[in-house]
């Protein structure tokens, strides 16, 4: 009769359950903090502290003329508050259509931020400097024409150009990089948001109401 195989269970041990269920629930516990996204420190670019100028026209319409590139030099679009979205904030937020007939268009001709690589010095003196690793230029151009809606032309128009630069270091993190590139938008737009604003007031003067 061949031999039979016996196999013993240990006897529970309550101790050693109770620490495999905390290590269990430990690891579950640093699974879930890894997969939580972290919220975002940049700050959102908003007009909303400046009273909005009221416009006798029954619409504000926003054009996109510019596509944001996808592929290099270009990086409008990775930018924690793109231009493009920045424009259509303050268009939103510091213009109202406050009238009975006409239209206000705003057309979005360039948004872009276009990111240089810097060269950089080699050697001992590169390793023991911060140097500076990449450039980034920021413009933005809109065209605002305003018709009345009895002339198939505009009665009123002007345009707003801003410019903006600012270069990195090789040593900023992702998140201080974001920080830095989203501080230069807002100061583009703060810019932006005067030069419209005296834009406005200088030649569509008649139809601001309010």
């Amino acid at each position: 009769m061949p031999p039979r195989l016996t196999i013993f269970a240990p006897k529970e041990n309550k101790t050693m359950k109770k620490l495999a269920i905390f290590a269990f629930t430990a690891l579950i516990s640093l699974a879930a903090c890894e997969q939580a996204p972290t919220p975002s420190a940049v700050p959102p670019i908003t007009f909303g502290n400046k009273a909005p100028l009221r416009l006798n026209v029954a619409s504000i319409n926003v054009l996109e003329s510019y596509r944001p590139p996808m592929n290099a030099p270009h990086v409008d679009h990775t930018l924690p508050t793109p231009p493009i979205m920045a424009i259509k904030q303050w268009a939103g937020q510091r213009l109202v259509a406050a009238g009975g007939q006409g239209n206000l268009e705003i057309t979005i001709e360039d948004a872009s931020v276009k990111e240089t690589n810097l060269k950089r010095k080699d050697g001992i003196e590169g390793f023991f400097t911060d140097q500076q690793s990449e450039r980034y230029d920021a413009h933005v151009h809109v065209t605002i024409k305003l018709y009345d809606g009895v002339q198939t032309i505009s009665v009123a128009q002007g345009d707003v150009d801003v410019a903006r630069m600012q270069t990195v270091g090789e040593k900023e993190t992702v998140s201080q990089r974001e920080k830095i590139l989203n501080a230069m938008v807002q100061d583009m737009m703060l810019r932006f948001d005067s030069e419209a604003e005296n834009r406005l007031r200088q030649y569509f003067a008649r139809y601001i109401v309010g």
